[in-house]
């Protein structure tokens, strides 16, 4: 067996003994090593899924320090300056990064596009006098995305109750549904769908109730593991119109009505005008030629005169 071979297999058997998965028999005898690895635990730490996020571990400036990272008895990321084949765990691969040695004192992991499955405890083991282990809590959390639809499709002016959907998806860990009329809390249920692939939760709720004109329904979702929360809204306004919409409304009808009657104004002058030329015409045909269209001519009347001769 080479030597960096029989290094690596010495080292998962070592730290299989410090690892705290480890069964209570396998850790028997090993009481010395167990003391020699000096644990330090941290609070956990909050991740948001698909992020970049860094497990914190600082340790002393010393040249040829090895350095690794585990979760659980998973290699994540490792240094050793004798050897420089690396053995990570594949879902880690291409997606760490170690600031050590590059940093001297600065044993801390990054992490990218954290996910869900990388949750659980980490384990930072670095050399110096004696192995020396940093344990970190790796919590992650993604937020709910929800959506708001009437089912079917509520009818024009309708007042009457409603069948309405709610479905908030894509969030991390489970959370809560619920719905609110005016912020009135509005009884009802909901339920949960696991993705298979992502391990991403998906909550569905559906309620009958009636909303009225002007009223707001609203699906609000916690996250346990996040502050605040996240809502859809369903807005029916108010179909009531204030005074001077009705000043308006009532404006617009009067204008088609104006320009109605200025058109059959502009009709019967039109008409008042080409009867009047028409006859002036036909009085000047009948006084330059008085002989009709048959050669019968007409005599002019003699205008009467009222009075003594």
């Amino acid at each position: 067996m080479d030597r960096p071979r029989a290094k690596r297999v010495l080292w998962s058997f070592l730290l299989l003994l410090l690892s705290p998965s480890a069964s209570a028999e396998s850790r028997l005898g090993t009481l010395s090593l167990r003391a020699a690895a000096k644990a330090q635990s941290r609070p956990p730490l909050l991740a948001l899924a698909g992020t970049d996020f860094l497990l914190p571990c600082s340790c002393p400036e010393e040249e040829k320090s090895i350095l690794i990272w585990q979760k659980n008895l998973s290699v994540v990321a490792q240094y050793d300056p004798e050897d420089d084949e690396q053995v990570v765990d594949g879902s880690f691969r291409n997606r760490t990064r170690l600031y050590y040695p590059a940093e001297k004192d600065n044993c801390s992991l990054l992490l990218r596009r954290a996910s869900v499955k990388d949750e659980g405890n980490y384990s930072c083991y670095y050399k110096s006098e004696r192995m020396k282990r940093i344990d970190v809590e790796l919590l992650v959390a993604a937020q709910y995305t929800p959506q708001v639809e009437s089912v079917p499709p509520e009818s024009e002016g309708s007042t009457g109750p409603g069948v309405y959907r709610c479905q908030a998806a894509g969030g991390y860990p489970v959370g809560r549904l619920r719905w609110l009329l005016d912020d009135r809390p509005v009884n009802s249920t909901f339920t949960t769908r696991r993705s298979v692939r992502d391990h991403l939760y998906n909550l569905t709720s559906t309620v009958s109730v009636g909303v009225p004109e002007g009223a707001v329904l609203r699906c609000v979702v916690e996250n346990p593991r996040l502050e605040g929360s996240v809502s859809a809204l369903l807005n029916r306004p108010a179909t009531h119109t204030s005074e001077r919409d009705k000043e308006q409304q009532e404006q617009g009808l009067h204008l088609p009505m104006m320009a109605v009657a200025v058109v059959v104004c502009v009709v019967l002058i039109l008409g008042s005008v080409v009867m009047h030329l028409l006859r002036r015409r036909q009085r000047s045909r009948y006084s330059a030629d008085p002989e009709g269209p048959d050669g019968t001519v007409y005599e002019q009347e003699e205008p009467l005169t009222v009075g003594p001769s």
